[in-house]
């Protein structure tokens, strides 16, 4: 997986939020590529949060159709 930017509640967001929006980017712009894997362990461990923030960013992207 691509670098993702590091999520922060600094700007109002929740962290949950700031992973979403994070991945939602890298989605669009397609540094996440079509039918990557995206696990959450990693991602948490890569941005220094727990999975449960990653696993509710998941739910709002898979509600929007960007992830399965």
């Amino acid at each position: 997986m691509h670098t993702v930017l590091p999520a922060n509640s600094s700007n109002g967001h929740s962290i949950a939020d700031s992973i979403y929006f994070t991945l939602r980017k890298n989605i669009v712009n397609l540094k996440l590529k079509p039918g990557e894997s995206l696990n959450a362990k990693t991602i948490a461990e890569k941005l220094g949060v727990s999975r449960t923030p990653v696993r509710d960013a998941f739910i709002h992207l898979e509600k929007e159709g960007l992830i399965e």
